[in-house]
């Protein structure tokens, strides 16, 4: 009876360490938007977000215009992937917090995740790569999208850029310099 009692405990045991490990996961995404340095953060809303399965940092999203249009582009090779794995879908309010506007929720499977959002309000993007933890049913991200700031910057593993500003025309020079004719 010892014997039938201990192989029962030994074949339970080694059937736990076979657990099935996998990568399928809720990312919820909490985008925030600064407008002015030392400002507040606010919600910001109408932020559009995807997923690529890509692994490697030498992925990238070269341009405003390839946010957009979900274009993600290899810096070595020049490769480019314009069809996401996944995209991001608003974070319903019935999923727990009651203060989840502007959150969005998306679901990978993959280990290695390319994050990409959209701010169409400053024409700014931004992403990320992201190495998904085993048997993690859901991760939280928060970020900051800063208009303020120029040029390209890096905040919490995410790239941010804004789409580059017209400039603007100089006010108060003298545009007519011949108006003293004879």
């Amino acid at each position: 009876m010892k014997r039938l009692l201990l192989i029962i405990v030994v074949a339970l045991g080694v059937t736990g360490c076979f657990k099935k490990v996998g990568f399928d996961t809720t990312i919820i995404l909490y985008p925030k938007v600064q407008e002015v340095s030392n400002g507040e953060f606010a919600v910001a809303n109408g932020v559009s977000a995807y997923a690529y399965y890509v692994a490697g940092e030498d992925w990238k999203v070269a341009s405003y215009e390839d946010a957009v249009a979900k274009i993600i582009t290899n810096e070595k090779t020049a490769a480019t992937k314009s069809e996401p794995a996944a995209e991001a879908v608003p974070y319903a309010a019935d999923d727990e917090p009651a203060d989840a506007e502007g959150r969005l929720k998306i679901k990978t499977n993959k280990q290695h995740v390319m994050l990409v959002a959209i701010y169409p309000a400053m024409e700014m993007w931004a992403y990320r790569h992201y190495e998904v933890g085993e048997n993690l049913p859901t991760t939280t991200m928060k970020f900051h999208f800063r208009p303020w700031k120029t040029g390209e910057y890096v905040d919490s593993g995410w790239t941010f850029n804004r789409k580059p500003q017209p400039a603007e025309p100089e006010v108060g020079g003298d545009e007519n310099t011949d108006n003293n004719q004879e």
